[in-house]
């Protein structure tokens, strides 16, 4: 494995799959996920809701990304408008598990 990349990963910046490539930068992820952020320029893959919400205010753009709720399979529509965080109808964003163990296992985070 690359040091630099055992390092980043070491400082939770990056997530390196099984054999040593980037599986996550977030809030991008290099694998093919069901939060696909649609964008004017490109789509971008995110780890999870809040990260779809991160990608466009980080590249400041407006983004959109049409997923489902894992448990029920209701339509969620995120959006980001503007700079802001756009209404979803309702939905709420769920952690499965405390912030202070996110890194205890971040793909299932």
């Amino acid at each position: 494995m690359d040091r630099a990349l055992a390092l980043l990963a070491e400082a939770h910046v990056l997530v390196l799959d099984e054999t040593g490539e980037i599986r996550m930068a977030h809030p991008f992820s290099a694998v093919e996920t069901s939060f696909r952020v649609r964008t004017p320029g490109t789509d971008y893959w995110a780890n999870c809701a809040w990260d779809a919400l991160a990608i466009p205010l980080l590249l400041d753009v407006d983004g959109r990304t049409r997923t489902a709720c894992p448990r029920s399979g209701a339509a969620i529509d995120l959006a980001v408008t503007n700079g802001r965080v756009a209404p979803a109808g309702g939905a709420v964003v769920r952690f499965p598990v405390p912030a202070r163990r996110f890194w205890d296992d971040i793909g299932f985070t």
